[in-house]
């Protein structure tokens, strides 16, 4: 069938394997879009459509029925236009048994500053700039920002952690 077109901008691709949902919630031929993120393949196709994407917590939204990639990392995400659609989706896609039901909200969020300078300057700039402006949206669902280093010293710099994660997603992948 070929690429799903991107309506944001029709001289790019759409994203990866969940472009097809972004092509379609872009368009406005649907509110929601379904996928399976293992390592990015919801979150690229939204941000390559304008579109809001959310891979949660593994093991959140059941994988029952789903072809595995790579199981450690297979994970069911989303997106939307807006974002009171993406959390209006999350209350009914996410588990909220046992002990996640009553789990209280998060009081910090932690921004991984060194992920943010590996985009180019133009995205790392208006990342910063939206997340100034929306500030008080943020700090209501998700508390207070913080900021982090993801790679450091003790951990090992973050191209480090890309380059294992691939192993390891290649090793799982080759498994299955």
């Amino acid at each position: 069938f070929g690429t799903p077109v991107n309506p944001r901008c029709v001289e790019r691709v759409p994203g990866g394997s969940s472009s097809g949902s972004a092509s379609a919630v872009a368009s406005k031929l649907s509110h929601i879009g379904l996928g399976t993120d293992t390592a990015g393949s919801v979150r690229v196709p939204g941000s390559y459509c304008g579109l809001f994407g959310i891979r949660p917590t593994h093991g959140r939204v059941s994988l029952h029925g789903a072809c595995s990639l790579a199981p450690s990392f297979d994970t069911v995400g989303w997106m939307a236009r807006d974002a009171d659609t993406l959390q209006k989706v999350g209350q009914v896609l996410l588990d909220h048994s046992g002990d996640r039901k009553n789990a209280a909200r998060p009081k910090k969020w932690l921004l991984g500053t060194d992920a943010v300078e590996l985009a180019n300057a133009e995205v790392a700039n208006r990342l910063r700039q939206m997340l100034s402006e929306t500030k008080g949206r943020w700090e209501e669902v998700l508390g207070e920002q913080g900021e982090v280093e993801v790679g450091n010293d003790k951990a090992g710099k973050l191209e480090e952690w890309i380059d294992i994660f691939r192993v390891c997603q290649g090793a799982e992948v080759w498994k299955c």
